[in-house]
Parts: C-alpha cells; structure tokens; sequence
C-alpha cells in the first residue's frame, strides 16, 4: 500500500455490473413460479477468487458461512451473509437473502448503468453502494479505486458474462472476471 492510498480509508473494493435479473432479487420479485425458483443471492464467481475476498469482510464464520454487516449511511446496518459454493455450484459464492440486507430505498429502479460496490474501509466495516460506469469515467473517484474498475467493467468478455472484481488497495492487486 503506498502513503496515497494508506490515506484512502479503504483496504478493499468488491464490484458487480447489476443487471436486470439481480434487480428483481433485491426487491424479492424474482419468485415468478409459484413453485419455487427466484434464488435471492447475488453470486460472485469465481469462488477461488471472491470467497477469500469476502473472508477479509466478514471475518465470522459459522459452518461454511461468512457473517457480518453492510453498514448503510442512512440505515441501520443490516445483517450479511455469504455463502460458500455448494455441489451444484462450485464455482460461485453468493450473499445470500439479498432482499433482507439491501434497505429498499437504496436499490436503483434500472439496471441500464448499474455497478455495485462493496467497500471495505479501514476500520473494518463493509459498506455497499450503487453506483455507475458513467459516474466512474466522469466523477471525482480516486484512481487507485476507478482505474481498475473501469478496466474490469470494460474488458472484452463472452455476452452471457456479467463484469465483477475486486480491487485490493492494501496488497496492490486487482481482479476482474471472464476476459477474453
């Protein structure tokens, strides 16, 4: 970590593209059959890379499970869960009951330039935020945070691949998924 970002306040950046199908799980709309179906988790793939990842966040660990809080700056903070690859999906992680631990008014009604964040600052605390592509080639955002992030969103990758990543300030490395 260099004397500019130990200034940050931030040791790590988890970031996610939201596309439309994640948009229905937060506001739990996802369930279209009454049969079942509708997961409401937002899924990080690959574990390899993401669960060490989200470790570093949420430090409690029950049977697999990561524990901890997001902390809101208007709400209270709201219980977070993540969950480990399973048999039939070894290859994600996954917050789970998303609908429970995003506050209903902080989730964007459109997902057309939607990116989420997850921030971990230097005090240790998870901190979601929604923001955008435009905002991150256009706003005043640090470049130890932006440059790779716009990187990550903007790689060529396969259509059916949805842009995530992560920016680790305190150890100099950064990840996105699926480039080709």
């Amino acid at each position: 970590m260099t004397r500019q970002t130990q200034n940050l306040g931030v040791k790590l950046v988890v970031y996610k593209r939201i596309v439309a199908g994640d948009l229905s799980k937060f506001t739990a709309t996802s369930n279209v059959k009454q049969n079942g179906g509708g997961a409401r988790d937002l899924r990080f793939s690959p574990a390899s890379e993401f669960f060490p990842v989200f470790q570093r966040m949420f430090i409690q660990e029950d049977d697999g499970v990561l524990r901890g809080q997001f902390i809101w700056a208007k709400h209270a903070p709201t219980q977070a869960e993540i969950h480990p690859p399973t048999n039939s999906r070894p290859n994600e992680v996954r917050i789970g009951r998303i609908h429970e631990c995003f506050p209903q008014d902080e989730i964007p009604t459109d997902s057309g330039d939607c990116v989420l964040l997850i921030v971990l600052d230097n005090f240790g605390r998870a901190c979601p935020y929604f923001t955008s592509l435009d905002s991150l080639l256009h706003d005043k955002w640090h470049p130890a945070i932006k440059a790779p992030i716009i990187e990550g969103l903007t790689a060529r990758r396969n259509a059916n691949i949805t842009a995530m990543g992560y920016v680790d300030i305190e150890n100099g490395r950064s990840y996105t998924n699926g480039r080709v």
